[in-house]
């Protein structure tokens, strides 16, 4: 049976794709594939996973995973606090399709995955971005109506939610501490829970490209 590893840095991104997308994919297009998450090895010693990574962290944990037959690799990665050694590194989030193209021809070029099993995803410009796709999600984690009502000023001034930021004091993540006590692990199955993945899709057209990418491979795996 094929198999599809989504390589993520931490716990929230894995709960994500555990909890809310694995089972989206699964049930809408079947379950003849396998999709687990792998979460990024910083220290092999002290089995320490997760967090801001390097480069060759990633390209490790790409080479520890693609050694069976049947393997696919996908990743989530934040292109905010994105390392400078990854291939094509650049801060204009116009171009992280060239990041994603040049980590693919890197791995490909040394024997490790070819680009047919292996489509890096980063997310403009992090994973709480998908947050703000609605307002259901943050609500049930902000109590406070004063709050709240900040949310609603960050989700009308830009036209999706992959656009918010505009500094290093402003991503997604950096808007959501300053507003209240922002829980990231416990406020990731809060929010998601309030949330389904076709809102996400709708308001984030990014991650509904890499979510297009993801039926296609699971939805043919369902046809052998």
């Amino acid at each position: 049976m094929d198999r599809l590893i989504f390589i993520v840095e931490g716990e929230s991104e894995a709960i994500f794709i555990n909890n809310y997308l694995i089972p989206y994919l699964g049930n809408k297009h079947g379950w003849n594939m396998v999709m687990t998450t792998q979460k990024i090895t910083t220290n092999r010693v002290k089995k320490a996973k997760g967090g801001n990574v390097g480069y060759q962290y990633f390209k490790n944990e790409i080479k520890s995973c693609a050694r069976p037959n049947h393997i696919f690799i996908t990743t989530l990665l934040d292109f905010f606090r994105l390392p400078n050694d990854f291939p094509a590194f650049t801060t204009n989030s116009k171009l992280v399709d060239k990041i994603e193209e040049a980590i693919c021809k890197d791995i490909a070029n040394e024997g490790v995955i070819d680009a047919l099993h292996f489509f890096p995803y980063i997310q403009v410009f992090e994973f709480e971005a998908l947050m703000f796709s609605n307002e259901a999600g943050l609500r049930a984690a902000i109590k406070n109506d004063r709050l709240f009502d900040k949310i609603i000023e960050i989700q009308q001034k830009y036209p999706n939610p992959e656009n918010i930021n505009n500094g290093p004091q402003t991503a997604p993540s950096k808007r959501l501490e300053k507003i209240y006590n922002y829980r990231k692990t416990i406020d990731t199955r809060i929010v998601f829970n309030k949330l389904s993945i076709d809102e996400i899709r709708e308001k984030c057209p990014r991650f509904n490209s890499w979510v297009d990418k993801l039926e296609l491979l699971v939805s043919n795996a369902s046809e052998k």
